[in-house]
């Protein structure tokens, strides 16, 4: 059995474009695992110590979120609400992001009324 050239041109760039979707993969794989542990690292070191600073997070905490929802609207609506695909991964970007926040505030909160403040 004889592979002509172009048989075997086509195996070399299956071959390469095969290895290279393996690499995207594998690195879209470890920023998504570097995106996931960035929000364990909210308030890590900073100190715990007053209940009045916390309710400061979370209003801002809630006032960014707001900002951040106009600026998303406006830029789909200014957009002429066309491609939905932009709005609906920052809103689901935008949401993950405010419940990791969240949890980490009530968290906090917590440990707070352990301590008695």
């Amino acid at each position: 059995m004889q592979i002509d050239k172009n048989s075997l041109r086509h195996y070399f760039f299956a071959i390469v474009a095969l290895t290279i979707a393996c690499v995207l993969a594998y690195i879209l794989i470890s920023i998504a695992r570097d995106d996931a542990g960035s929000f364990e690292q909210i308030y890590q070191g900073v100190p715990l110590d007053d209940r009045r600073l916390l309710e400061l997070d979370k209003q801002a905490l809630e006032d960014a979120y707001k900002e951040h929802a106009r600026k998303l609207w406006g830029v789909y609506l200014s957009d002429g609400a066309k491609v939905t695909d932009y709005i609906n991964r920052g809103l689901r970007i935008q949401r993950e992001a405010y419940a990791q926040a969240a949890a980490r505030l009530v968290e906090r909160e917590r440990l707070l009324r352990e301590k008695g403040k």
